[in-house]
């Protein structure tokens, strides 16, 4: 009896442990790489809407003011 017992828990413990190990693994990994790609994705779509029409528009109103400057004042 003592001996079936200890074989029990031995066998139940190693499959447990092996198995939780595994499947932990298995979905960290499918976890970390499925997040990081949505992640990225919707930052890169996030930056792409938000601050880069910004940069441009940035960008054009200081070539507009440019040129509005000069010919408002041609002597700068």
């Amino acid at each position: 009896m003592a001996c079936t017992d200890i074989n029990d828990k031995a066998y139940t413990d190693t499959n447990y442990n092996a198995y939780t190990e595994t499947y932990t693994e298995i979905n960290d990994k499918a976890y970390n790489e499925t997040n990081a790609k949505v992640y990225t994705e919707i930052n890169d779509k996030a930056f792409k809407e938000t601050i880069d029409p910004f940069i441009n528009f940035e960008k054009d109103y200081f070539k507009f003011m440019d040129i509005f400057l000069l010919k408002q004042n041609p002597g700068w």
